[in-house]
Order: C-alpha cells, then structure tokens, then sequence
C-alpha cells in the first residue's frame, strides 16, 4: 500500500514523486510548510469529512512533513519553502517572486 509507506523517508517522497510524474522534476516546487498540529487544527475548522490522507494520525503527517523537508533541504535551488502560517497575500507575492525570478 503506497500511501501506508509514503512518508517513510525523503527518498520515498522523490520515488513516489517521479512515479507519479513519469520521472519529470519541476522547475520550482513550493512548499507550504505548517506544522501538524496546526495542519490538523485548520482541517478540524473546515467541517468536511477527512479523506484517506487526512485521516492518517500525527506521526504519519510528521513523517511526511520531514520527507519533504528533506528533499527541499538536498534540493534548495528547486525548493521554495514557505511558512503556511504567513497571510495568503505574503504566500502569493513570495511565489510570484520565486516564478518571475526563474522566467526573467
């Protein structure tokens, strides 16, 4: 079971990520970083029934917050790592930013 695994290691995320790509990378990948804990809070405060990722306890969200985090570590020229928590008008500017950057 792929998603029983997945989060395991960032060497599992970049495996599962080129998978499902058929071994393409991105330009830029952005991550919006937010710890689980507050991840659950906001899901929590949505109302909505979880699907099967949302569903998954603490420890799976850490794992695969911390294989993330790994990759964008090994990778930070590809990687633009943001804290979630920021203002969506932060977040949207920040990725603007990032995009121009790289098609200027």
């Amino acid at each position: 079971d792929v998603i029983g695994h997945w989060g395991s290691g960032s060497g599992d995320v970049r495996a599962l990520s080129l998978w499902a790509t058929d071994g393409l990378l991105p330009d830029l990948t952005v991550l919006l970083d937010l710890d689980p804990a507050a991840a659950r809070r906001r899901l929590d405060a949505a109302d909505k029934p979880f699907d099967r990722l949302e569903a998954e306890k603490e420890e799976f969200h850490a794992r695969v917050r911390e294989g993330f985090l790994s990759l964008a570590a090994d990778e930070p020229g590809r990687f633009l790592v943001l804290d979630a928590r920021a203002a969506p008008d932060e977040l949207a500017a920040r990725v603007r930013n990032a995009v121009a950057e790289r098609l200027g």
